[in-house]
């Protein structure tokens, strides 16, 4: 009787981190408890509805769709994947090693656009209410810049 074996335990470890890829995503944005903090009587997430969508008092300010949803902002985070699924196939990192940079790369794009100031320009009265960071369209005290998140979730 011929008994074959299989040894192949570099191709078993990249089987289990590709099944967990297969499973698991990373969620990126305003959640959890930081979602729910107020200011000014406004909770965050509602904050940063108001500002990516805008309302009839202001404008747009799409920092959160400037980072993932325009074509600049998704070919980073396209070349990002493809970087991380390269260092999981070769054994650098294991798939949540892999999702956990993914969603620390994502969340640092939108912090990025947050702070980089280009959007439609404050009112002269909004300015003036402002106490700090007049200069900056959406940070004051860095209430939302401080509220984005990312976490692994199962898919």
């Amino acid at each position: 009787m011929v008994r074959i074996t299989r040894k192949t335990p570099k191709l078993d470890k990249l089987q289990k981190e590709v099944k967990y890829l297969s499973k698991h995503g990373v969620k990126v944005g305003v959640f959890g408890s930081k979602a729910e903090q107020e200011q000014d009587g406004v909770k965050i997430y509602e904050y940063a509805l108001y500002l990516n969508f805008g309302t009839v008092f202001m404008p747009e300010r799409p920092f959160f769709d400037k980072a993932v949803k325009h074509k600049s902002g998704r070919n980073l985070i396209i070349a990002e994947q493809k970087e991380i699924l390269r260092l999981v196939y070769n054994g650098t990192l294991t798939g949540k090693q892999g999702l956990t940079q993914l969603g620390i790369f994502i969340k640092q794009q939108i912090q990025e656009q947050i702070m980089s100031n280009d959007f439609a320009p404050l009112k002269a009265k909004t300015i003036k209410y402002k106490e700090k960071n007049k200069g900056n369209i959406l940070r004051e005290n860095d209430f939302l810049l401080n509220s984005i998140n990312y976490e692994i979730v199962r898919i």
